[in-house]
């Protein structure tokens, strides 16, 4: 999460290369500036016109949800951003793809989100559910249900996910 403007700029920078979409790259250039200012410069009048353009792009025209209170590492990269909803509690490390229609959050209100390490790649119709750790350098095939941890390196499918050699 970018908190002084020179990070913002080199997150920027770094997730513009890793996102080809011109869709992926507006919405987390919106989104990582709504993290910027939602963590600093509550005074700033920017701050308000910045969350409700990204709350607009992203919900009601992407049909994305990623609040800007997500701890989300750099190299943050998204295939086809529809459908995506990621819990604000979830923490999410640095180089994770996500593709459309992902969902990372809690079983029941209030309970524990997932924690997804470094360098992992999750693939479309993916729901990773309740207090899961996923190590990095791992590979979530698409249309698995994540329900348990995930460790270092593996590849999982299935529902439930289950590891693959």
């Amino acid at each position: 999460m970018p908190r002084t403007l020179q990070e913002l700029l080199l997150f920027l920078r770094h997730e513009r290369r890793a996102n080809l979409n011109g869709k992926s790259r507006h919405l987390i250039l919106l989104f990582r500036m709504a993290q910027y200012f939602n963590t600093r410069n509550r005074c700033n009048p920017l701050r308000g016109l910045v969350l409700i353009h990204y709350r607009m792009m992203s919900e009601w025209i992407a049909g994305c949800d990623i609040p800007p209170t997500t701890s989300i590492g750099i190299g943050f990269q998204i295939f086809h951003p529809s459908g995506i909803a990621i819990n604000d509690l979830s923490t999410i490390g640095e180089n994770v793809t996500i593709r459309q229609n992902t969902t990372i959050g809690h079983k029941f209100s209030g309970g524990p989100c997932p924690n997804i390490g470094n360098n992992v790649n999750i693939g479309a119709n993916v729901c990773i559910i309740g207090n899961v750790s996923i190590e990095g350098s791992n590979v979530i095939g698409a249309g698995s249900v994540v329900l348990h941890d995930v460790f270092l390196g593996q590849t999982v499918v299935g529902n439930p996910a289950k590891p693959v050699n």
